[in-house]
C-alpha cells in the first residue's frame, strides 16, 4: 500500500447521479471547500466508518436534539 502521506496526487474522473451531484453542490456552498477536497474527505470517512464496522464495531452520531442514531454502511 502507498503511504497516504507521501503518494501523488491523481486524477479521478467519475459520473455521478444527479442526487449525488445537487448533494456534492450543496456541499460546496454550505462549506466552501472544492470537490477535490469534499470526495477526499468523503472517501476517508467513509474508510474509518467501514473500518470500524469491519471490526464488528458501530458508528453513532449524537444530534443536536440529544437524540443518537447508528450510521449503516450501505
Amino acid at each position: 500500500m502507498t503511504d497516504p502521506d507521501t503518494a501523488v496526487p491523481r486524477p479521478l474522473v467519475i459520473e455521478q447521479t444527479s442526487r449525488t451531484a445537487a448533494d456534492l453542490a450543496w456541499l460546496e456552498e454550505l462549506k466552501g471547500l472544492n470537490k477535490t477536497t469534499l470526495c477526499n474527505r468523503a472517501v476517508q470517512l467513509y474508510r474509518q466508518v467501514v473500518e470500524r464496522q469491519e471490526a464488528g464495531g458501530t458508528v453513532l452520531v449524537h444530534r443536536a436534539d440529544g437524540e443518537i442514531e447508528r450510521l449503516v454502511k450501505v
